[in-house]
């Protein structure tokens, strides 16, 4: 509900301040909006009158059949401020999961509660993992919040997590001679992702590349492409 309280109005064009009520949870499309709006894409509202738009009963035929239309300019500012990851003993070994937590940032006077997530973890077209979980996440109004510990289903197919790797290595401005080298030995083909390089693997060669490795730590290449 949008209020314009002690509205005056005169020839010509008038510039007024009006403030709105908005409940989210009542309707699908109040969710939607704000799905939108917190995702970074503006709204286009409606602003339509109704047969309780003023107590005024010579003004409420013009007030009711009242119609604007508005753009709601979106969140300029990311919810999230960061995440950490955290390896457990048992990631990559008993199964795929590890913990994160992310820092959430309520741009809002009002608190937030968020009461679930699921979530895909991307990365350059590449899907890393998902969180699916049932919460209960309190989020001040105009504060930053660490959430609790969330499981991290990853996604450990090698193609994916060495596509990764090179596409983070070209990104650091590092060579890829060495882990295309490791890449085609051990029978992996990179897989397609959003904005990739696009240089392949070049199998001709290879036999004669030995020197490449001289120096080579594999841990501090890795460290080196996703810092």
């Amino acid at each position: 509900m949008t209020l314009l309280p002690n509205l005056s109005l005169a020839m010509g064009n008038n510039t007024m301040a009006a403030t709105s009520a908005f409940q989210p949870n009542n309707s699908l499309q109040g969710l939607q909006t704000l799905n939108e709006f917190v995702g970074g894409i503006g709204i286009l509202l409606q602003i339509v009158g109704f047969n309780g738009s003023t107590a005024v009963p010579s003004l409420l035929q013009a007030f009711e059949s009242l119609s604007i239309s508005a753009t709601l300019p979106a969140l300029n500012s990311t919810l999230l401020q960061s995440a950490a990851l955290t390896i457990l003993n048992t990631t990559g070994k008993q199964n795929n999961m590890a913990h994160v937590n992310v820092n959430l940032k309520n741009p809002f006077s009002a608190g937030l509660t968020i009461m679930s997530i699921n979530s895909t973890v991307m990365s350059h077209g590449l899907s890393l993992g998902t969180i699916q979980t049932s919460m209960n996440f309190p989020a001040s109004g105009k504060s930053t919040t660490t959430s609790p510990m969330l499981d991290l289903n990853m996604n450990l197919d090698p193609p994916t997590i060495f596509t990764l790797l090179r596409r983070l290595t070209v990104q650091a401005g590092q060579r890829t001679d060495q882990i295309d080298v490791i890449i085609s030995l051990g029978g992996i083909q990179y897989i397609s992702s959003s904005d990739a390089d696009g240089t392949k693997v070049s199998q001709k060669g290879q036999g004669n590349n030995a020197n490449i490795f001289m120096g080579f730590n594999l841990p501090s290449f890795v460290d080196a492409a996703f810092k």
